[in-house]
């Protein structure tokens, strides 16, 4: 399965985003920070200097909904009282913490700004994607602002009408409806 988060603020190297081997589980990633958008392979999230992070201390949203749909199973343990050992395990039942599909292929998109532009062009490569692959698709669209309309037209519905419902089985979009006040 392939699983797709577009929010703002995520941390591509977390480790809730690795494998037991410390390589990416992220396939793609596709971030705009605000002036340039930009798409990365799996291949550029396995190199540190290449892959991006839209995490910081203004906003890190996307860092927790990615985390918490698709997290690999991190084992922490305590070593004293300010330093930890982490470590990703495939035993989901022994990890300290995971995400609901540890084992799903991450498309993520990190869109500061969340224009309306980009954010419908993030879920169309995301399901494009899942179609080169052949995977069933899940995305989650966490957003706190209001702008669009609310009548079922405008780029973001065009997007979803086109990759998602009766003609799609295989796939959900979800979307938040107020992450907070």
């Amino acid at each position: 399965m392939v699983l797709g988060v577009v929010d703002v603020g995520i941390d591509f190297g977390h480790i809730a985003f690795k494998n037991a081997d410390g390589t990416s589980r992220i396939k793609r990633a596709y971030v705009y920070d605000g002036n340039q958008a930009q798409l990365y392979t799996e291949a550029e999230m396995n190199n540190p200097v290449l892959a991006p992070t839209t995490d910081d201390f203004n906003e890190d949203h996307g860092t927790y909904t990615s985390s918490i749909a698709g997290g690999s199973s991190v084992i922490v343990e305590r070593l004293d009282n300010t330093h930890y050992n982490m470590s990703v395990t495939n035993a989901h039942d022994s990890a300290t913490y995971g995400g609901m599909a540890p084992g799903a292929d991450l498309y993520l998109a990190g869109v500061n700004g969340l224009e309306l532009s980009h954010r419908a062009s993030a879920i169309a490569m995301i399901a494009e994607y899942a179609d080169s692959v052949g995977k069933p698709l899940v995305i989650n669209c966490s957003w706190t602002d209001k702008e669009g309309p609310r009548n079922g037209k405008g780029e973001v519905a065009d997007v979803v009408h086109a990759y998602f419902g009766d003609n799609h089985p295989d796939r959900i979009i979800l979307f938040s409806t107020a992450n907070k006040a």
